[in-house]
């Protein structure tokens, strides 16, 4: 008898258990066959009947491999759903091909009625051309580039996004773009106010200095530099004692610090130097 050839692993695996399945049935089976033993070669009947449980187990392979092929479909679907981040697919000419709930979310606007809508149409009128033609710049090096836009909400309202584009080739869709928005409103807005804030400080009439909670100098305005003579850069690190002009009393310096550092607000009055020794 010839040898037979080396299957590899998991065929032997496969038709080790065909084996066994098949000396587990009792004669009845073999007499159930269509063609007698008298017609067929033994050995013949027997490599069809240990071919079909093969079948029959690779059959069951696959299907165990379909379900949890599902499984793990199912899952990506809800984690890219739930994602904190907008996710966007765009073909070459800019239609949104698929979005999850968060840009929908983020939008206003039903999921459904995204898919097939413009890009360009959630963008703001004015950063438009931008976003194209960094698309183009994105497809053209093939890497990945981030830049700050504007989008209009359904309502009207003005958003900012960061906005974060890649290029992919799909074997059937061709080209496509890859589109991450993480909303910036918040944190423009904090932006707005703190500007707002620093350009009170730095035009103030009134000199306005900051300390950390030790005393030291973190930031004196304009007016500072105005009133005593000193740069900020020589001040910083240092503490407002360097205005001391031996005319105000430790106990007045004691009772500020104490006030200020128990989170009340101290008045009163110090006569200070300048740096050119004058008082005020």
């Amino acid at each position: 008898m010839a040898k037979s050839a080396k299957l590899p692993r998991r065929q032997t695996a496969q038709r080790d258990q065909a084996e066994a399945l098949l000396r587990n049935k009792v004669a009845a089976a073999l007499q159930a066959q269509e063609a007698r033993p008298s017609e067929v070669d033994p050995r013949t009947l027997h490599e069809l009947q240990i071919h079909r449980i093969e079948l029959e187990l690779q059959n069951e392979e696959l299907r165990q491999v379909q379900v949890e092929l599902s499984e793990v479909k199912a899952r990506y679907h809800d984690l890219f759903d739930r994602a904190p981040a907008a996710y966007f697919t765009l073909s070459d000419k800019g239609l949104i091909l698929e979005a999850n709930q968060t840009a929908a979310t983020l939008l206003g606007l039903e999921r459904g009625t995204l898919l097939k809508k413009s890009f360009s149409s959630c963008v703001f009128p004015e950063d438009t051309d931008t976003v194209y033609l960094r698309l183009r710049q994105v497809a053209q090096t093939g890497g990945l580039q981030s830049w700050e836009v504007r989008m209009v909400r359904s309502d009207g309202t003005l958003l900012w996004v960061l906005l974060q584009a890649s290029a992919a080739q799909d074997a059937q869709r061709g080209l496509e773009y890859r589109i991450i928005l993480n909303d910036l409103t918040a944190s423009r807005k904090t932006q707005d106010v703190l500007l707002k804030l620093s350009t009170a400080v730095e035009q103030s009439p009134t000199s306005i200095v900051i300390t950390d909670l030790s005393g030291a100098i973190e930031y004196v305005n304009p007016k500072f530099t105005d009133m005593t003579g000193y740069a900020l850069t020589e001040v910083l690190g240092k503490t407002p004692s360097i205005l001391k002009s031996g005319y105000s009393t430790p106990e007045g310096y004691q009772e500020l610090w104490e006030t200020i550092s128990a989170g009340r607000t101290w008045h009163g009055e110090f006569r200070n130097r300048k740096k050119n020794g004058d008082l005020f």
